[in-house]
């Protein structure tokens, strides 16, 4: 891939963000992550370029998007764990963002350990 945009790098951090603060599930609705960005100024950087592309889903199809991320089906969800230490080896994420997805991703795996231990 070639250089990721600074506008495209901000937008993914800002979903890497948004999507760990519920990191026992690291993954978040397409229509939630939708509400929320109506919540934000209409001409900050994230609406801006939501915008530019007509509506959230269209962005989250755009190739920048799609090494960090994908749907399922109305699911966004992160890339597998080699994906994202590559998109980190090749500063498409912050090594910060890279580290809160980690930090995320651990209590995501402890919360389904313990989901299964009290079955």
């Amino acid at each position: 891939m070639e250089k990721v945009p600074s506008f495209d790098k901000h937008f993914i951090s800002f979903l890497l963000n948004y999507i760990c603060t519920r990191p026992e599930e690291m993954r978040m609705q397409l229509e939630d992550l939708s509400k929320y960005m109506t919540t934000l100024p209409p001409k900050c950087e994230e609406n801006l370029f939501r915008k530019q592309y007509g509506n959230l889903k269209t962005c989250m199809k755009l190739p920048t998007i799609e090494t960090v991320f994908f749907l399922d089906s109305n699911l966004v969800k992160f890339q597998s764990e080699e994906k994202m230490k590559a998109c980190k080896d090749k500063g498409i994420i912050s090594q910060a963002d890279y580290e809160k997805y980690l930090a995320s991703l651990k209590i995501y795996w402890t919360h389904q350990l313990l989901s299964l231990i009290h079955i």
